[in-house]
């Protein structure tokens, strides 16, 4: 351990209370803020350590259900502070008291890290990339580190897969509002009701190593989101995790999309889709499929189908189409798009129509993403 003393100078008689740790600019732990006057101390020091991560799942057991999984319980946690939670007003943002720094696709910081400790890089898997099977086929293992598992925790340590999320920081994943909601109970879901799964391949698959089950801490649904009972519009979501991840080769984040938010600057262009959603046969995929999907304009996809006037809104867009594409269970996840080399956020998957006559998605028709390029002011609040 390395010890600090810090001498005060005495202004009152109330004594100084700390709250926050940072190390290299990562958060370590926090506290409640203080409310007035605060200050930040820089402590400086050269040491070599020999730090070593043990990520490995202790538990291995297998589900006995179909669409139930018994991910690994979570190491207990010291205590925390709760996070507070929307019901039926939005979150105040200051009521978030947490910091977390954004990664920036053109970062070139020099800053040291401890040994073993990896320098994240946005967008850019470590594992050697593969084609992409347009089908809708398998992926490989590490090909979207950044591609996170949302679970929903049934009580008497039974899970169940409900949504994809996408990995943007250390301590932040993000998924569509919609999955943060139970539609049945018409009730908003607790923070204590999620898990977090992050580096996870085949979620039935409980000998997975180098996975990360995270609680969440704070949920952040966008407080426009459900303003018109049938609209779409808004339809994103913030988790923040109890603690920051490790980043491996299995978890890393991905790039916020920086550029333009005009459509028309991507229509034409190709994205990326991956997640667990209904396979054909109506059932849970167990390992993650992607596929390209095409974006087209919002006039070709309003003019398509008159129920698109009531789905999309002016901070939509749609993709696909071509009959294949992300279905249920899919809800959540990213849809990104490379640029020089790296993976960029762009879209987060909303809504999708359905074949009345399968009950499955109709993926002959459009897919509808929250474009996320126009809440990226509203994402930077709580990055940073």
């Amino acid at each position: 351990p390395v010890r600090y003393k810090i001498n005060f100078p005495r202004t009152s008689n109330q004594l100084p209370r700390l709250w926050a740790i940072y190390l290299n600019g990562y958060i370590l732990c926090t506290g409640r803020p203080p409310h007035g006057m605060s200050t930040a101390l820089k402590l400086e020091h050269t040491l070599f350590t020999q730090l070593q991560f043990d990520n490995r799942m202790t538990v291995r057991q297998s589900a006995s259900a179909a669409d139930i999984y018994l991910p690994v319980q979570p190491k207990k946690e010291l205590p925390t502070r709760k996070g507070k939670r929307l019901r039926d007003k939005p979150t105040d943002i200051k009521s978030v008291q947490f910091q977390h720094r954004p990664f920036d696709l053109n970062n070139n910081s020099k800053t040291q890290r401890p040994p073993g400790v990896m320098k994240p890089v946005c967008g850019k898997p470590i594992s050697a990339p593969m084609e992409l099977i347009f089908k809708g086929k398998t992926t490989k293992r590490g090909r979207w580190p950044w591609l996170a598992a949302i679970f929903v925790n049934l009580g008497r340590g039974s899970f169940e897969y409900r949504c994809g999320g996408t990995l943007i920081s250390e301590q932040i994943v993000l998924t569509a509002a919609h999955c943060l909601e139970d539609s049945q109970m018409n009730r908003r879901i607790k923070e204590s009701e999620l898990t977090v799964s992050l580096g996870r391949y085949n979620i039935m698959d409980l000998s997975e190593e180098d996975v990360q089950n995270i609680n969440v801490q704070t949920i952040i649904i966008h407080p426009e989101f459900r303003r018109r009972k049938e609209s779409f519009d808004a339809d994103i979501g913030i988790l923040i995790l109890k603690k920051a991840v490790t980043f491996s080769k299995y978890i890393l984040p991905v790039c916020l999309w920086q550029k333009s938010d005009t459509i028309n600057d991507i229509v034409g262009l190709s994205g990326t889709v991956a997640g667990w959603g209904r396979t054909e046969a109506g059932k849970i995929s167990n390992e993650p499929k992607e596929i390209d999907v095409p974006i087209v304009s919002d006039l070709d996809c309003l003019r398509s189908e008159h129920s698109f006037h009531l789905t999309t809104s002016n901070r939509t867009f749609c993709a696909g189409g071509q009959g294949e594409g992300p279905c249920r269970g899919d809800s959540g996840g990213g849809l990104m798009l490379k640029k020089d080399g790296r993976w960029l956020l762009r879209g987060i998957i909303s809504n999708a129509l359905v074949d009345h006559a399968t009950g499955l998605c109709d993926l002959n028709k459009f897919v509808v993403y929250t474009d996320i390029a126009k809440f990226r002011n509203w994402i930077e609040i709580y990055l940073n």
